[in-house]
């Protein structure tokens, strides 16, 4: 292998935690290169989770004017008949805004990028499946950011446009006549309530008793009330037992009851799981739990060698950012040196695990 593609550190996955790992790697005068199997950088975090997410609630909340309803009317809008597209045309703008934040930050910190699926073929080499070519690199130290992808139920048949999961759901070509959403976790009562602000007939699905257990009893009544307040049809306490279409090509959600649930498209949101199915875990003798998460110590390495096994933790980034903004966008703070003493200790080991592997949205 040519010495030109042998790189001291090799980060898989450019979302915020590979984004910042890859630049600390650079700060502290290491070869770096980013690996993204998606089109453009920034991971899920831009590309479809966070930013999209959240661009769509304040699209939403403005084109609606639900905002203003209190001192206008319940009929107030600011636009009459919105369309998918409406909402789609400013995430669209805030995604690629946010796209080139992200590259420009790897620029500037002279960290290469590669497009392509990564995958180990020893616990110190990748190949990188592009679109149109195969590159093979080694690496003294490999990072895994790679982020997470929402749990599907086997058993369901996801099409992405009548049934699909939280990440697919901001793809839809129109706004649906009515929707079912499973999972009445942080991301499904965000999006249920998104749409019945949209005026969709929405049903929230969900086995436990409780919106959002986390939070304050107090809290969760309000809401649910708020969320009644709004339309939406709470089906807390039930699990679905099977998901089928029905002779008029609607979804029908069958609970474990015998009820059914019938809507033009549902939505699943019932927890994410470590998307690490895609590397080739087997030839870095990498060993995930079910939901794909890897075992860290407490220096986010995973076991690999040498290296000791740790308990089960949410992996998290294995070079931690400094605080603040400048920080953030890649800039040494003022007055130090902008390299964080944990990241010089653990750069000098083997395998680091990173990112946005949680256990779960809700």
């Amino acid at each position: 292998m040519n010495e030109s593609e042998h790189f001291d550190v090799a980060v898989i996955g450019t979302g915020p935690a590979g984004q910042r790992a890859a630049i600390q790697a650079a700060k502290a005068g290491k070869r770096v290169i980013a690996i993204d199997r998606q089109r453009f950088v920034g991971g899920e975090a831009v590309q479809r989770g966070t930013i999209p997410s959240k661009t769509l609630r304040e699209a939403v909340v403005h084109l609606t004017g639900v905002g203003q309803r209190a001192f206008y009317g319940r009929s107030y809008r600011v636009l009459s008949h919105i369309t998918m597209a409406d909402l789609t045309q400013r995430t669209a703008h805030v995604v690629q805004a946010e796209v080139e934040v992200v590259r420009d930050a790897f620029l500037r910190n002279d960290v290469e990028i590669a497009i392509g699926s990564a995958h180990f073929i020893d616990p110190h080499r990748l190949a990188i499946n592009g679109e149109v070519s195969r590159r093979e690199l080694s690496a003294d130290r490999i990072i895994l950011a790679v982020g997470s992808k929402p749990v599907r139920p086997s058993g369901v048949p996801f099409d992405d446009r009548q049934i699909a999961d939280s990440d697919d759901i901001l793809a839809l070509g129109d706004i649906p006549k009515s929707l079912t959403v499973v999972g009445a976790g942080v991301v499904g009562c965000e999006y249920a309530s998104v749409f019945a602000a949209l005026g969709v007939p929405v049903t929230l699905i969900d086995g436990r008793t409780q919106l959002l257990e986390f939070v304050d009893s107090e809290i969760s009544e309000a809401l649910k009330f708020r969320m009644r307040e709004d339309g939406i049809t709470l089906r807390l306490g039930h699990n679905v037992a099977s998901v089928e279409l029905d002779s008029r090509g609607r979804v029908v959600a069958v609970l474990e009851t015998g009820a059914r649930v019938v809507s033009d498209t549902m939505m699943y949101a019932i927890g994410r799981q470590g998307a690490t199915a895609a590397l080739n875990r087997e030839a870095a003798d990498l060993a995930p739990d079910k939901r794909g998460r890897l075992a860290v110590n407490e220096h986010y390495q995973t076991e690999c060698g040498a290296h000791l096994r740790g308990g089960r933790r949410h992996l998290r980034s294995g070079a931690r950012s400094h605080r603040g903004g400048a920080r953030q966008a890649g800039r040494p703070p003022r007055g130090r040196a902008g390299i964080s003493p944990h990241f010089r200790a653990v750069a000098d080991r083997h395998l680091h695990a990173a990112g946005d592997l949680a256990s779960g949205e809700d």
